[in-house]
């Protein structure tokens, strides 16, 4: 079975896989994560089959902490999914393990989405390329939207303003490196 499984690289070095538990281990097949796209599209319906609720699919694209959520900012991160806006508002998550890269995104509103994985991590550089090339094909002709109306800030904003670190690191002992890089 080993031999079947797909391998791992950094530049030419093969990679042992590992068992991160805690980076979430949403482990699927291609097939199975284009379906999983598809159902998100279908506000959680796939094959005429419910799934999910149409109220979970939208709570998990909403974001509901920080203050630009609160100030009602509908992009960001939610639960699961991060919505960006570029011109159009897509729905996504990337991840990755030691030797393995994915990146799944979709477009609720045009009902557009793709997923793809590559086996190298040695640089972030071929993913964001790759995930970009794909997005701009999905949207070649497309009429980009209005842009949305700013919202207005609290006047009492800067006493929220500064340096945050997050309280759970995903990795504990590389702590101090997200806190120097400001990354999570």
């Amino acid at each position: 079975m080993k031999a079947a499984l797909a391998q791992g690289y950094e530049g030419n070095r093969r990679i042992t896989p590992i068992h991160p538990r805690p980076a979430g281990q949403l482990v699927s097949l291609a097939n199975e994560m284009a379906r999983f796209v598809r159902m998100m599209l279908n506000r959680g319906t796939l094959g005429g089959v419910s799934v999910v609720s149409a109220d979970s699919i939208t709570r998990m694209e909403t974001p509901g902490t920080g203050l630009a959520a609160k100030a009602g900012l509908k992009y960001g991160y939610a639960l699961g999914t991060l919505a960006s806006l570029h011109p159009f508002i897509a729905h996504g998550h990337d991840g990755g393990l030691d030797g393995f890269l994915s990146n799944f995104q979709y477009l609720p509103d045009q009902g557009l989405g793709y997923f793809f994985s590559i086996n190298r991590s040695d640089s972030d550089e071929p993913i964001v390329e790759t995930g970009d090339l794909i997005f701009d094909y999905l949207t070649l002709g497309l009429t980009s939207p209005p842009k949305p109306p700013a919202v207005p800030l609290d006047s009492q904003i800067t006493q929220w303003t500064g340096f945050y670190e997050y309280a759970s690191p995903r990795i504990e002992k590389i702590k101090f490196i997200e806190i120097l890089l400001q990354v999570g």
